[in-house]
């Protein structure tokens, strides 16, 4: 009886404890909610300041809420790679961690996720495709010119929210999606 309370209380604990002990302290989180409409949120900064301006919005579709729209140039005159700004958090030397975000896709366009950020001219991008390639994602590198390292696809659809989680890892990235 003894043996089997002390196996009980060990599957316990590790089941209470695993979760503490497996997953890293969370380095950020912003629901925007606690920023101000029309200004740049907290903690966020321009890696590049190309043109537009970037800052909290009401939801598009839920204007009790708040969100970060990275420009207010219209369509594909936002990216960075036609002289758009890119906004930036956290710190360069993060190198294994999981970026879980939302995002709403206004208009069929380009529109990506910058990570391990280190210059203008360095840094990755989770990018979905737009065009003959809607529907692709793709992961691409920056370092004086653009590599492309990988990709896989999940439809889209404008005007609605979609989740993403990046999960980064050493020199591997993966990427998820869901509606």
């Amino acid at each position: 009886m003894r043996k089997v309370f002390i196996v009980c209380l060990l599957v316990v604990l590790f089941v209470f404890l695993l979760p503490v002990l497996v997953f890293a302290k969370q380095f950020y989180a912003s629901d925007f909610e606690k920023d101000t409409l029309g200004k740049a949120p907290q903690d966020w900064e321009l890696g590049f300041e190309g043109a537009g301006a970037g800052k909290v919005i009401e939801d598009p579709l839920n204007s009790r809420n708040k969100v970060f729209a990275h420009s207010d140039l219209a369509k594909d005159k936002a990216r960075h790679d036609v002289g758009g700004s890119i906004w930036v958090v956290g710190d360069d030397k993060w190198q294994d961690y999981i970026v879980e975000y939302d995002a709403y896709f206004p208009d069929e366009y380009y529109m990506g996720s910058v990570f391990r950020f280190t210059g203008p001219e360095a840094f990755y991008l989770f990018d979905r495709r737009s065009a003959g390639e809607l529907g692709n994602y793709d992961f691409w590198r920056r370092q004086g010119g653009w590599t492309r390292f990988g990709n896989g696809r999940f439809e889209t659809e404008p005007g609605q929210w979609y989740r993403f989680r990046l999960v980064l890892k050493g020199d591997t990235f993966e990427a998820y999606g869901k509606s």
